[in-house]
């Protein structure tokens, strides 16, 4: 289920919770003492409830916010995309008419957004529905697969490969914040991790994004569809993902799983895909043969998967990558 709310920003750059005069000794010391160990992380709730009411995460998240000077952070790449400006004319509604006012191309976006990323209509079944939601809320579903359970060197290591300017998302946490975290926070980050692994219960404030809308270069200005949306997530749930990722690639290489012909989201295959391309028309036209050749481009096609299909398809056909690293997201 996807929730799209609108909320225009003023044409700010965004705020950056350290900058050169901090202090980050005096930083590290703070979240230190604010840090509580024990804490009870037995539930899916229990989870959601370590960012919200405890003094523990979300006390030094709120901490950074309040308490640290902010000056300006934006990822190299976004600069680059963002120095193209288009001129600031109204957007075309479906019906045809104008929207000019900024809150008013919010609430368009907001629509449009909602609108594109809705699976389609024509997959969905009652029966089909309720049998995949049993077998996805079933004990031996959720109880498939021993849990490898992540260490604070695991952390540590994945933060400090993070690079350094990359975008933050709603929280402003940064690669940079999160290296000057005491190891006390990165033993409390360890056992959220693990519980979340435990309990099949990703973060609600970990789903949260901030969406910039960037236009497409030679598009129509005014129409909606000229923009691509990006989404700034929070940092610790993309350190979440590389781990599950760690334990992911291994499996799927050692046991073969994604065949050799797929090459798109792969590292070092998209240069090996050109290069068989051109190497059977370079073929075909040696040997005077016929070099056929189909281009299938599904349009939306990430944006409408039905992710609990997805879950169901990929516990039942795969019999060799633990259900706990599938069912967490």
């Amino acid at each position: 289920m996807l929730s799209v709310s609108a909320s225009p920003l003023t044409r700010q750059e965004p705020p950056k919770l350290l900058n050169s005069s901090t202090d980050k000794y005096k930083f590290h010391n703070l979240v230190d003492q604010q840090i509580k160990l024990n804490v009870k992380l037995k539930t899916p709730d229990d989870i959601d409830l370590a960012f919200r009411r405890n003094k523990n995460l979300s006390l030094f998240l709120n901490f950074f916010q309040i308490s640290l000077p902010k000056t300006v952070v934006f990822g190299e790449k976004l600069k680059k995309i963002c120095k193209y400006k288009s001129p600031n004319l109204p957007i075309k509604n479906p019906d045809g008419s104008y929207v000019i006012s900024n809150p008013d191309k919010a609430e368009l976006f907001k629509t449009h957004l909602s609108d594109i990323f809705q699976p389609h209509p024509d997959i969905f079944s009652h029966t089909n529905n309720n049998k995949i939601n049993d077998h996805l809320n079933s004990p031996l579903c959720s109880s498939a697969g021993p849990i490898n359970h992540f260490t604070p060197n695991d952390i540590k290591f994945v933060i400090n490969q993070c690079f350094l300017k990359k975008s933050p998302g709603y929280d402003l946490i940064t690669a940079e914040v999160a290296r000057c975290l005491s190891k006390r926070a990165i033993v409390h980050l360890t056992h959220i991790f693990n519980s979340i692994l435990r309990l099949f219960q990703f973060p609600s404030l970990w789903k949260f994004s901030t969406i910039i809308l960037i236009p497409k270069p030679n598009k129509p200005p005014d129409s909606i569809s000229s923009f691509r949306p990006i989404s700034l997530l929070p940092f610790f749930a993309k350190i979440l993902e590389k781990l599950i990722l760690k334990r992911i690639l291994p499996s799927i290489s050692a046991n073969s799983i994604i065949p050799n012909s797929q090459f798109g989201f792969r590292s070092a295959h998209s240069i090996i895909q050109v290069h068989g391309v051109v190497d059977a028309i370079s073929y075909s036209l040696k040997k005077k043969f016929y070099c056929t050749c189909v281009l299938l481009d599904v349009s939306s096609a990430f944006n409408r998967v039905w992710h609990e299909g997805l879950l169901f398809n990929k516990i039942s056909s795969s019999h060799l990558l633990s259900s706990y690293l599938i069912i967490t997201f």
